[in-house]
């Protein structure tokens, strides 16, 4: 039970682990492009859902013609966070202006996201898609048990 959590958890951030992956190898150092959690979350799925030596540089493929957006995409939403914090004193109409910058970048991000969710979903096989709509329902379930039982002991 607990290798299908782990496997439902890494299947629904698949996407979003990889796509912010590629963002922080800019800002953390070597370490995330040379043993980054990507290629970690990648290589975990590609083993639970036997993914063919095809599928495996079809998805490598998708996630590098996606990197420049991705790197550059998460490079603004950094300059914009830090921009906010970096305000000597509170000004309505600056926090505004940088505000509406933050959400038009944050929206392009999550259309992004989606893209490439999509791309990748394409390279799985019929099967492999019924995997992933299971570890879904299977780690929705375990979410609603967990919430369940954190708000019975309030």
């Amino acid at each position: 039970m607990k290798s299908v959590r782990s496997l439902l958890i890494v299947t629904a951030t698949l996407t979003v682990v990889a796509a912010s992956a590629f963002a922080f190898a800019q800002s953390e150092g070597p370490n995330w492009t040379e043993q980054g959690i990507a290629k970690r979350v990648i290589a975990r799925v590609e083993a639970r859902l036997n993914f063919t030596a095809e599928q495996r540089a079809e998805v490598k493929a998708i996630l590098k013609a996606e990197e420049p957006t991705i790197v550059a995409l998460a490079a603004q939403a950094k300059e914009e966070r830090d921009a906010m914090a970096a305000f000597p004193a509170y000004n309505q109409s600056e926090v505004d202006g940088v505000a509406q910058k933050y959400a038009a970048t944050n929206t392009a991000i999550v259309e992004e996201r989606a893209k490439i969710r999509l791309e990748l979903r394409a390279v799985l096989t019929e099967e492999q898609l019924e995997q992933v709509e299971q570890f879904k329902a299977d780690r929705d379930a375990h979410f609603q048990e967990r919430l369940d039982q954190l708000i019975g002991q309030l």
